[in-house]
Order: C-alpha cells, then sequence, then structure tokens
C-alpha cells in the first residue's frame, strides 16, 4: 500500500508574499510587451531572471530583474565554457547583454583584473 504524503497548508502570510510576487511578474510582463529583453522574441513564456542575489529586498525590485524567454533564462546559466549569456546593468541605465566564452568564471575575473 502506498502511503500519501501529507500536504502542509500554506499560511496566510506566505500565500500573502506568493500572490504579491505574482503580480509583480505580470506587471514585468507587461512593463516589457510580452517580449523577450535579451532576443526580442513575442509571445514565448517569460521567465524573471535576477541580476543581483535574489534576496527579499531585490525580490520585486525591478531594477535587478530582467525577463528572459526560457531558452535566454537557461543560457544565462550556462556554464562559460558553453557560451554563457552575461547580463550587466539595471532597468534605469540599461542592460549590457553579451555571450562570454571562457574556460571558466575564474579565468574571465582573472584577465578582467589583467585588462
Amino acid at each position: 500500500m502506498l502511503r500519501r504524503k501529507r500536504l502542509r497548508a500554506v499560511s496566510p502570510k506566505r500565500m500573502a508574499v506568493i500572490s504579491d510576487y505574482a503580480a509583480f511578474l505580470l506587471g514585468m510582463k507587461d512593463l516589457v510587451g510580452y517580449c523577450c529583453e535579451a532576443c526580442g522574441l513575442r509571445n514565448r513564456p517569460l521567465d524573471a531572471h535576477h541580476t543581483r542575489k535574489p534576496r527579499a529586498e531585490f525580490l520585486t525590485d525591478p531594477e535587478s530583474v530582467i525577463m528572459l524567454c526560457r531558452r535566454c533564462h537557461e543560457r544565462a546559466e550556462w556554464p562559460y565554457e558553453r557560451g554563457r549569456l552575461v547580463i550587466h546593468g539595471t532597468r534605469r541605465t540599461g542592460w549590457t547583454i553579451r555571450i562570454v566564452w571562457a574556460p571558466d568564471k575564474f579565468s574571465l575575473r582573472a584577465a578582467e583584473v589583467m585588462d
């Protein structure tokens, strides 16, 4: 006989955070016109990519979130030896988006220091 895993109820506080984040994402999609900010493709499912570590204070900060299609979002997480999509900047100053190839992130940082 299989045992069912008991589901925990979501607290009202946690539910409010989830609904606020969902509303934030919907507003961000409207802001960018349902268009990937890296490749420009429209009408694809969009993901939020946080350019800073997604701590509580940056989670809903439009300055640190860029909306990417799934393909570009996956590429932003790739290792450097496969060609990683690197994003710098903020929404206010403008995004700098480029593809970077390197053996690893440590050799990339060493090359930036030498320049």
